[in-house]
């Protein structure tokens, strides 16, 4: 089967992952998570005949406005930045991209050029939020500035001293050039003389104080810090960690959401692209497509096929190959040339459906990488 035997919707989301457009989503949301706001362009290259997706932020040497009326409604976007000490201005709304150019001969001291895109909507997205320690970061300040002090303390306090006490006199130490050589009586009776090697003991409170203050952090900006060492017995692996890590969980559900109107956008954009690169049809522009974020979660492979088991007598055969962790990219058409069509070899029993459920309860503490997907559904 073939790109031109396939549904327009298979078309797109195939072409979505084959482009790695899933790279410049996370690249936008850790930009946005560092610095607090990030762009994504959406670029026609006529000679090329491919559409061009490049990230910005103001990290990297750029600033993305949005432009408003005299009511505060959108209109367009503005990319802003220096080349060879000038600044630039590229504008874009809903049909044309405008390059601003701080020049020196012209008349206002500005030169201006513009182009049509060939989108139907600005071409430029932005967004703006909160960095990932935003809540965390007096603690995270804090909790640096005892660090140090610590460090300090511990450095010139925390290693060993040397004392000697009793009746002493010049006779007691002699220099021998660079060497200092400690003469002591044998007889230490009566407290005549004494010497012993006294260490410091360990800084218990600042530890106390300073674990405190993690907790903080992972409590404030939903983050899990878990290393080897939190791993202590059997029991605490996959379960453990999966509950310590439900803050981080429920954070993550909320950014999906914030973070929705933003890949729709972005989605709706890849398929004008795909329509500019087959002669402007309005073929896939006309898909009613949802795009939505999942988050990553631990999950093992065994669990994903305990469930697929048990959801088989409710689920199609489509559902099923994408969301079975072995099954290969042409599965759809692997199975139609084996079967001569997409239907299951075998239906699950009531007895496999009882054995995927005690298998369910059954405690799993493996940790299987589960990657983020962004989910597209028609």
């Amino acid at each position: 089967m073939t790109l031109a035997d396939k549904q327009p919707i298979e078309v797109a989301k195939s072409q979505w992952a084959w482009r790695n457009m899933d790279y410049w989503f996370s690249r936008a949301i850790n930009a946005c998570k560092q610095v607090g706001n990030c762009g994504i362009l959406f670029q026609y290259d006529k000679e090329l005949n491919k559409t061009i997706v490049t990230t910005y932020n103001y990290e990297d040497g750029y600033q993305v406005v949005p432009n408003y009326d005299e009511y505060g409604f959108e209109i367009a976007r503005s990319l802003v930045y220096q080349v060879d000490d000038k600044i630039v201005i590229d504008t874009y709304d809903n049909r044309k991209h405008y390059r601003i150019v701080q020049s020196d001969t012209t008349a206002g001291g500005w030169e201006i050029v513009s182009e049509i895109h060939g989108f139907s909507r600005c071409p430029l997205l932005t967004k703006r939020g909160k960095v990932a320690w935003e809540y965390a970061e007096t603690s995270i300040e804090m909790w640096e500035l005892m660090t140090n002090i610590n460090a300090i303390a511990l450095k010139r306090f925390g290693t060993f001293a040397l004392a000697f006490w009793g009746e002493m006199d010049s006779e007691s130490f002699k220099r021998d050039s660079s060497t200092l050589i400690i003469n002591l009586s044998s007889d230490t009776t009566q407290g005549k003389q004494d010497a012993k090697v006294l260490e410091f003991p360990e800084p218990q409170t600042m530890d106390k104080y300073l674990k405190t203050l993690e907790e903080k952090i992972s409590l404030f900006s939903s983050t899990s810090f878990i290393t080897p060492k939190d791993i202590t017995t059997s029991n605490s692996g996959g379960n453990g960690i999966a509950l310590a890590m439900s803050n981080d969980y429920a954070l993550a559900t909320q950014s999906a959401i914030d973070w929705k109107m933003f890949i729709n956008d972005m989605f709706y954009l890849f398929q004008e692209g795909l329509d500019l690169e087959n002669n402007g049809v309005d073929k896939f522009s006309q898909l009613q497509v949802a795009a939505k974020i999942i988050p990553w979660s631990l999950e093992t492979n065994n669990t994903k096929i305990t469930n697929l088991q048990m959801e088989a007598k409710w689920l199609s055969m489509k559902t099923i190959i994408e969301k079975s962790p072995d099954a290969a990219p042409d599965e759809e058409e692997r199975i139609i040339a084996e079967r001569g069509a997409l239907i299951p070899q075998d239906a699950v029993t009531d007895a496999e459906s009882e054995k995927a459920a005690r298998i369910s309860k059954n405690n799993s503490n493996e940790i299987v990488d589960n990657k983020a997907q962004t989910g597209m559904n028609a």
